[in-house]
């Protein structure tokens, strides 16, 4: 919807930051809590601008075995947090060109439908892929594949655990499988079990499910990592605890000065973003959209990459 109309000044319209965010939430808000794959990973998203351009995420790193007191008295350990520092060199943003007067005439909820949920869904599946791509450099696969989604049933599910718990990730697991796996394997096997119990926990996102451990399906699309292929076999999904990836975020510091901005809260993925609307005199034209500056980084060992083959 670019700006066709002639003689508009720079007077854009008049925001409540309360109003647009309660629309925002019922937009784009799921109907149940559920992990997506950014809130799978360690994140920090700062409403405020970070004025070293650096920003210190704390990833805590279970121990693998406790002390033995041998007689020698109490031993005083310390806690093992990996500070993980990120450089916010991005600037992920996405801008539309606009109307004012169209705008005002449609309403808010067109406001938000059509320009503020898309650029927010843009910047997530922007630093989604960044997050793919950063894992399927990082971390190794399991050894438990389901060739098709009909195999990826609770035995498999089980014996991801059982690996997990071998290699020392523990804590709260979660899971997050392509929509393939995710409908037609593991809810579609517990559902021919006459576990539907057990399937509408998952698919509700109820932590008190059959296995103890988060599922959720995930928009994990080839086009998000560049390729769907890992060693012989297909990326599905990754499984372990939050930590492996990990993803910083923090509001700009330079706004545009002849328009209006607020900080806004993305309902999906918890992360902060800048929403502006200015007259872009160079391009003659409005512009509305969200940006954030950020980076990700490789965290703890915590993950494990699900293949195919």
């Amino acid at each position: 919807m670019s700006n066709t109309l002639t003689g508009l000044t720079n007077t854009l319209l008049a925001w409540d930051a309360g109003v647009i965010q309660a629309e925002l939430n019922k937009v784009l808000a799921p109907v149940a809590p559920k992990i997506t794959p950014l809130s799978a990973f360690g994140a920090y998203f700062s409403n405020v601008p970070s004025g070293t351009g650096t920003i210190n995420v704390p990833i805590p790193t279970y121990p693998t075995a406790s002390q033995l007191n041998a007689g020698s008295g109490i031993t005083i350990s310390n806690a093992v947090v990996t500070n993980a520092p990120i450089t916010l060199s991005n600037d992920w943003y996405q801008f539309f060109g606009f109307n004012p007067v169209e705008v005002q005439s449609a309403g808010i909820t067109n406001l938000v439908n059509t320009f503020i949920a898309p650029a927010i869904y843009a910047i997530e599946s922007t630093i989604t892929s960044a997050s793919f791509a950063l894992a399927l450099a990082n971390f190794s696969t399991s050894s438990i594949k389901a060739t098709t989604s009909a195999y990826f049933s609770a035995s498999a599910v089980t014996a991801i655990n059982a690996e997990l718990s071998k290699l020392g990730i523990n804590g709260d697991r979660i899971m997050v499988l392509n929509s393939d796996y995710y409908w037609n394997g593991i809810i579609n096997d517990l559902s021919k079990k006459n576990n539907q119990a057990g399937a509408d926990a998952i698919a509700s996102g109820t932590p008190n499910n059959p296995f103890r451990t988060t599922i959720s399906e995930g928009a994990i699309l080839s086009s998000q990592f560049g390729s769907a292929t890992v060693g012989s076999g297909s990326f599905i999904g990754f499984a372990g605890t939050r930590g492996g990836i990990v993803v910083g975020t923090a509001i700009p510091q330079v706004v545009h000065t002849n328009g209006q901005s607020l900080v806004l809260q993305s309902p999906v993925s918890g992360m902060y973003v800048l929403v502006e609307q200015y007259y872009n005199e160079y391009l003659r034209q409005h512009i509305i959209g969200a940006s954030v500056v950020g980076n990700v980084v490789k965290g703890n060992n915590c993950l494990e990459l699900l293949v195919t083959a």
